[in-house]
């Protein structure tokens, strides 16, 4: 039998060759989705399965929508029951519960609020068990997904993978994970996710802060063509564009590689290019939010367009867990919705928004930037039959070995005529050498309308 420490690093050896080879199928066939097991129970996301642990707990879809939650009777002790429904594994945000009495072994309850079918999110249940004596017990917390919005019937030939990365500022960055030590890793995650065109945050990094004469983005995108002599990659968003950057967020950007896509042309209003920065000044920010965007078409060797324009825009919100804070970034997507309907209306292509969204399922009161994509119809990429590395959550906080934790702070979204999702991943690894950033790059394999 293996130890505990050597059984750890196996494991973690394992979920980073599992991850990597399920992103590198996605570069297959014009980005077809890859074989994977869909996740109704939650049980690729962590989740015990169904009929285990204590009181048997067993979560199952119903037909109008809500979920059936059943046990096994314990003995003859039972008082009652409390059957306790949230958002988060702590169950320590937006809860309800449901009080059953000890004849039954089963109730219906209605999902997590936010739990739409566009949205990929879970509800966490958990049963508690009050004595007739006093005291009570309680099962582990267990979760179950929401049955997807949209099924994936887009042909491999209309498919586009894109990627999300916030690969951290290198300003506060010391020791073990300093810029130095994470720079090739974040260009070989970049490399190996088999995305082309990547919403980027936190390439914020100045020049002669102790990594040379050159900004962050500068870097990263020098060393991608360095790496790779058959990509050209570049910013969709000149640097000037940015300007002045001491007030703003000016690591979020859009980078794709040329040999891949074409940029496409835009109106006068967007400076004769499809592409434009939407900057948004908010009293609530210390810094304003540049959400960038640019239309892309996929095009073959001979630079002909093989598939439907679309447009990609990189975000990344306020930061901050207060209600102020989620009051500040609850205006600024209020801001990116009507700039990316906007763009929509103009062109009619598939818009497509990636990025770190800084709010998550357990976020205090709620997760309102989600929310108000979903209210005005975008569809979550995380709702595919096909995902990876939903265990763990977006950040790693530097902190390994990882800990079975479904909770997402990076999305991508898309909004238009086509909904669904063709397959995501969540590129996790468990190893310290391995670390890129303190979040994990998101890839997704979206539907796009025929050409």
């Amino acid at each position: 039998m293996f130890t505990r420490p050597i059984r750890r690093a196996v494991q973690a050896v394992l979920v980073m060759l599992l991850c990597g080879a399920l992103v590198a199928g996605f570069a297959d066939a014009g980005g077809a989705a890859r074989k994977a097991k869909s996740n109704p129970t939650g049980v690729a996301s962590g989740s015990y399965q169904n009929g285990t642990k204590y009181l048997k707990l067993s979560l199952t879809n119903t037909r109008d929508g809500r979920i059936k939650v059943s046990w096994k009777k314990p003995g003859k002790y039972v008082k009652k029951y409390v059957v306790k429904v949230g958002v988060s594994r702590q169950l320590d945000v937006e809860t309800r519960k449901y009080k059953v009495s000890r004849k039954k072994r089963s109730v219906i309850v209605s999902r997590a609020a936010g739990a739409y079918p566009q949205s990929g999110n879970y509800t966490f249940v958990k049963v508690f068990v009050y004595r007739k004596g006093g005291g009570r017990s309680e099962t582990p917390t267990k979760w179950i997904q929401t049955p997807i919005g949209a099924a994936c019937t887009a042909a491999a030939t209309n498919r586009v993978t894109v990627g999300a990365f916030n690969i951290r500022t290198w300003t506060a960055d010391k020791g073990a994970f300093s810029w130095a030590n994470r720079r090739a890793n974040v260009v070989n995650e970049i490399r190996r996710s088999g995305a082309r065109a990547v919403a980027i945050q936190e390439a914020s990094g100045q020049p002669d802060q102790g990594y040379g004469s050159l900004p962050q983005n500068e870097v990263v995108l020098r060393a991608l063509n360095a790496a790779d002599t058959s990509a050209d990659w570049r910013d969709a968003i000149p640097q000037e564009w940015y300007r002045p950057l001491p007030g703003s967020l000016g690591g979020t950007r859009v980078f794709y590689d040329a040999n891949r896509f074409q940029m496409l042309a835009g109106t006068d209003a967007d400076k004769g290019n499809g592409r434009g920065l939407l900057r948004i000044d908010d009293r609530g920010a210390p810094k304003d939010t540049m959400v960038p965007w640019v239309r892309l078409q996929a095009i073959d060797a001979a630079r002909r367009p093989t598939q439907a324009p679309f447009i990609l825009a990189s975000v990344h919100m306020h930061l901050g867990e207060r209600l102020a804070d989620v009051q500040t970034r609850g205006r600024q997507v209020n801001q990116v919705i009507t700039l990316l309907k906007n763009l929509h209306k103009k062109y009619g292509d598939q818009v497509v928004l990636a990025g770190d969204l800084n709010s998550t399922a357990a976020t205090k009161p709620n997760n309102n930037v989600q929310r108000a994509l979903m209210r005005a119809g975008f569809y979550d990429a995380f709702a595919s039959a096909r995902i990876s590395g939903a265990k763990y959550q977006t950040t790693n906080q530097f902190k390994f070995p990882l800990k079975a934790s479904p909770l997402r702070r990076d999305y991508i979204l898309t909004y238009g005529r086509v909904k669904g999702s063709c397959a995501f991943v969540n590129r996790v690894y468990g190893l310290k050498s391995q670390v890129a950033s303190d979040h994990f790059m998101q890839v997704a394999s979206l539907p796009l309308p025929p050409r």
